[in-house]
């Protein structure tokens, strides 16, 4: 909430009294859209840039507790002074700040405001403080219409009038008019409604009053204070009205729009090699998730990151252990709440796969046409399973011919669980030793020394890709296939 535009203490009275409320009409879509895959407890909601509490009443009776947080404490004063419900509390925020604690949100809401906020920021406390599955809903009205069979000129008058002090509101104004249709949520799940009304009533002055409240207007007023322009406005209506009477009702309709996106992403919806941005030192960076599952010493599943840029603190091992591999500072252990998908990941679907790390490049043409994988019964908690080369041929001269490029690699015993194993292993290839004992049995891998890192995919990935023909998918040719009960020591 960066920009303050309401924050007269005159300004905020005359917004609380005059602006309309939104129907409940609006309020049981969001919930709808929330109950539909969130299935906890509705405890805790926000309504952000909420000014004198027109939208943060509705939320009351879905939540335990409610919070309204806005810029301007003359327009809370008001919030404040016209509440009546116990479980709404209102705080002044500023600097796009959500001033909860991490996943602690089920719904964040932002109505007539979004417009105003840096959203950069602000989508980042989004995903910072809200649930899985939880949601964000931006709404608001658009300049309304006066309807009526015989009222088309009156709508016209009023429409110019609009026209007229339009220059007047700030730029962001824009948004408003257009609906909501340059701002973009951050999650994948969203939706636009745009089919509920907020329908009135209003005599004359309820509608110059409502007038009254715009920023516009009174930009207009402090620049050209000597002009009356209301007073044209309240005759030049009555003229086309065709009457004296100004308690003549007129039908207002404000047509509203409703953006809502839901917060999907859970462990079973991210995969490795998959493009992630990971909220790091309180700003975004993006890396290609390595590894998925325990680590020692923590509880919970973690994610393995390796990050495109060195905002991280390892590089891929923890506590003398390997999970994945990156430079220096480009690796990260963090959990879910801090993970969102990157925003380019839909123009990519078959490339989640592709990158592996800085250095080296799975080629689709390669690797693309393999049958699928075969995974060997394990001898250990953990194989190195080959697309190419199985362990289940007998000797060297039954290898398939697409293996050829391999023929003069050295061949060593199976790779171990761990990597600094496997790293072990690689380093004695050359050693003499290693050479006089080496013999080819069914005990033994004819797996050549990979030029790529390998990658860790939980054995569940693995078969919920079996099943589903790895279609678009390119699976790197060194996977290491873990089992959960190797870090439980």
């Amino acid at each position: 909430m960066s920009k303050r535009f309401f924050e007269g203490a005159q300004h905020a009275a005359r917004y609380a009294v005059t602006r309309p409320t939104y129907p409940p009409e609006l309020m049981t879509k969001i919930i709808n859209f929330l109950s539909m895959k969130y299935k906890n407890v509705f405890d805790y909601a926000a309504d952000i840039g909420c000014g004198s509490g027109q939208s943060t009443e509705l939320l009351s009776p879905y939540f335990q507790k409610v919070y309204g947080y806005d810029v301007s404490e003359n327009q809370l004063k008001e919030a404040k002074k016209k509440n009546k419900l116990s479980n709404i509390e209102y705080k002044v925020s500023s600097n796009n700040a959500i001033p909860h604690e991490n996943k602690s949100l089920c719904l964040i809401t932002a109505a007539q405001a979004a417009h105003w906020f840096d959203l950069k920021e602000f989508y980042s406390e989004v995903h910072r403080t809200l649930k899985p599955m939880g949601v964000l809903a931006v709404y608001g009205y658009a300049f309304p219409q006066i309807v009526g069979k015989d009222y088309s000129q009156v709508n016209e008058t009023f429409q110019n009038f609009y026209q007229k002090v339009r220059p007047y509101f700030p730029p962001d104004r824009i948004h408003i008019d257009n609906k909501y249709a340059n701002i973009i949520l951050p999650y994948e799940e969203k939706i636009r409604d745009e089919t509920v009304r907020i329908h009135y009533d209003w005599n004359l002055d309820r509608l110059l009053a409502y007038v009254t409240s715009w920023s516009g207007y009174i930009r207009y007023m402090e620049k050209y204070p000597n002009k009356d322009i209301l007073s044209d406005l309240r005759q030049d209506l009555l003229k086309m009205m065709k009457t004296k009477d100004e308690n003549n009702i007129l039908k207002m309709e404000f047509p509203t729009f409703i953006l809502l996106d839901k917060n999907m992403l859970t462990y079973e919806n991210i995969t490795i090699g998959q493009r992630v941005e990971v909220l790091q030192n309180n700003q975004i960076v993006y890396g290609t998730v390595l590894y998925k599952g325990p680590i020692m010493g923590r509880p919970g599943v973690w994610l393995g990151i390796d990050l495109a840029t060195p905002h991280g603190d390892n590089d891929g091992s923890l506590k003398g252990r390997v999970y994945f591999r990156a430079p220096l500072n480009f690796g990260i252990f963090t959990t879910i709440e801090n993970v969102r998908l990157a925003s380019n990941l839909r123009r990519r679907p078959r490339s989640a796969y592709r990158t592996v790390n800085k250095k080296s490049v799975v080629e689709e043409e390669l690797f693309g046409n393999t049958d699928p994988l075969t995974l060997p019964v394990p001898s250990r908690n953990a194989t190195i399973s080959n697309s190419k080369v199985t362990s289940s041929l007998k000797t060297p001269h039954e290898r398939p011919k697409t293996a050829g490029i391999f023929e003069n690699e050295k061949r060593y015993s199976r790779p171990q669980t761990l990597i600094n194993r496997y790293d072990r292993i690689k380093n004695l290839r050359n050693s003499e030793s290693m050479m006089s004992s080496r013999s080819y049995t069914t005990e033994h891998s004819f797996a050549p020394t990979p030029s790529i890192p390998p990658i860790f995919m939980p054995p569940t990935e693995v078969d919920r890709a079996k099943r589903g023909g790895f279609v678009g998918m390119s699976i790197p040719r060194y996977t290491v296939v873990y089992d959960q009960n190797d870090f439980l020591e």
